[in-house]
């Protein structure tokens, strides 16, 4: 498969993933108080339903695009890591599913959290080790440091405040896509 159908798979996971994340139904996750999260929900419940789904979909396609790399790549630690955020994007799935039906269970912060911790654990793994694969050659050095970086910098942050905003992870990977479709 070529570079630059790989670059559109995952541009297309980022901008899935980045449309579901900037809609006014988004808001839910900034307001403070489940009554408050409730109310933007229930305002815009068609928006938050597709944003939930956008969001896997999004976060699936995306994985799925680095899959397809390290198989082009040829190299067995970075599919390992991709086939990972895969595996962590199928299990948030699990959460989204129950945010789009369960509105009130997500804005009362009653949902299980560890499908979309491991999610995480696994999307930043991922990110990290391909800003490593990045810098062993083959790709530009500053997209090496530009996916390396700023994911350790996620790791920290989420060890610090215990939550981290998924839609940087897909920011970063834009990065990934843009080189690929230049290649």
């Amino acid at each position: 498969m070529s570079n630059s159908t790989i670059g559109w798979v995952i541009l297309v996971g980022c901008v899935l993933f980045l449309s579901a994340a900037f809609n006014p139904s988004a808001m839910a996750f900034g307001v403070q108080g489940a009554q408050a999260k409730l109310e933007v929900i229930n305002r815009n419940s068609s928006l938050w339903v597709l944003s939930q789904y956008g969001f896997g979909l999004g976060a699936v396609v995306t994985a799925f695009g680095f899959v397809l790399l390290a198989r082009a790549q040829g190299n067995a630690l970075a599919g390992t890591v991709s086939y990972g955020m895969l595996v962590g994007a199928l299990l948030w799935g699990i959460n989204l599913f129950t945010r789009a039906t369960d509105f009130a269970g997500f804005a009362n912060g009653t949902q299980p959290t560890w499908p979309f911790l491991t999610y995480t654990f696994l999307t930043m793994l991922g990110l990290a080790v391909w800003g490593w694969f990045y810098l062993q050659g083959g790709f530009p050095i500053w997209l090496g440091w530009a996916t390396l970086l700023p994911t350790l910098i996620l790791f920290v942050l989420l060890a610090v405040f215990k939550d981290m905003p998924p839609f940087v992870y897909y920011l970063i990977s834009l990065m990934t896509a843009w080189v690929l479709l230049k290649k």
